[in-house]
């Protein structure tokens, strides 16, 4: 890894594979990266309902953050057939080649992904 700035860039959810836009939910990512570091602003605090993200597999380590100044921002985190009610702050690992997804439940704050592999394949 080298010592740079990585600088954002705002992009669609639904350009990722599996993923669907959702008008309370901003999406930047990092340019130039070795890694696939995503981050997801939820911009209301409004209880949601959609998915957006649909169960997947990557072929490469995934590392999710889960951050917010809210009293309550919960994700529900699913892993293989096991679903969790994850509360902010938190930090969950997905090994590769497992079944996941990761849809806000409510409240507001940031999401953050990465995807140790920048050229990672996702499969259902």
């Amino acid at each position: 890894m080298t010592n740079e700035i990585l600088k954002l860039v705002k992009q669609d959810l639904s350009s990722i594979p599996f993923h669907n836009n959702l008008d309370d939910i901003s999406r930047w990512i990092a340019l130039g990266s070795e890694y696939h570091i995503a981050i997801h602003q939820i911009n209301t605090s409004q209880d949601h309902p959609d998915e957006y993200i649909k169960p997947h597999k990557h072929n490469a380590e995934e590392l999710n953050i889960i951050l917010s100044n809210d009293e309550i921002f919960q994700y529900r985190i699913m892993i293989n057939d096991e679903e969790n009610i994850i509360n902010a702050p938190s930090v969950v690992m997905i090994p590769k080649d497992t079944i996941h997804s990761a849809n806000v439940v409510k409240g507001k704050g940031f999401y953050i992904c990465i995807v140790f592999q920048k050229n990672y394949e996702a499969t259902e």
